[in-house]
């Protein structure tokens, strides 16, 4: 078993963080949206993650991770101004650009990103704590299915007119549900960071969206 383990451990782990990175797209499709943005989020995170553990090495994970969150939630929360305007094919197609728009910004900054070069990062993350951050991401979907903004956003996804003429604001449930996927996209960028132990312009690519779909 321990030697099954040693071979395939980074297998699992990858396809945990890609589980994170799948909720932070379904959190969009719960609301009526079909987003690929927190790619995007995820890069803008994971890089800023990195260059901060590249100037001040020996920060603790949780650090991080905050840093992950934060990024990715300012992130889609300036674009949702921009995006949720569009109906929801062209949004989709928005968010796809929206992937691409950032892999040009971080070939474009290459004294934060290193460009094409890339950038290293230092392993701090372990098994057992993407076990537990997993499990914890997890809960909080778990929760919000039996919540009143649970119950918000399977009306808007579902009938984005009744629900309005039930009093909820549509758009304000989207943003939210936005902002949330720049969230957990955030929080998976950092970690996949952490997994790649390396990041360069091609270490968030479209195809990663549907891998984690």
């Amino acid at each position: 078993m321990s030697h099954f383990w040693n071979v395939y451990s980074s297998n699992f782990e990858f396809a945990f963080v890609l589980g994170i990175f799948a909720l932070s797209a379904y959190i969009g499709l719960w609301s009526g949206v079909l987003s690929l943005a927190p790619i995007a989020f995820a890069a803008g995170a994971a890089f800023t993650s990195a260059r901060v553990d590249f100037d001040h090495p020996g920060l603790p994970l949780a650090y991080h991770l905050l840093i992950g969150v934060s990024v990715g939630s300012f992130l889609a929360l300036v674009t949702s101004f921009a995006l949720l305007r569009l109906g929801t094919h062209y949004l989709a197609l928005a968010t796809i650009a929206t992937v691409l728009i950032a892999k040009v910004i971080v070939l474009n900054l290459p004294q934060y990103t290193g460009a094409t070069v890339g950038i290293p990062i230092t392993r701090m993350i372990s098994t057992s704590q993407i076990l537990i951050i997993l499990a914890a991401v997890c809960l909080v979907f778990g929760t919000l299915r039996k919540s009143r903004f649970g119950y918000a956003l399977d009306a808007v996804r579902e009938q984005p007119e009744v629900a309005s003429a039930l009093g909820i604001n549509v758009l304000r449930v989207r943003r939210i549900a936005f902002v949330m996927s720049g969230f957990f996209g955030g929080l998976a960028g950092v970690m996949h960071g952490q997994l790649s132990l390396y990041l360069s312009p091609d270490s968030f690519y479209l195809d990663l969206a549907f891998i984690a779909i």
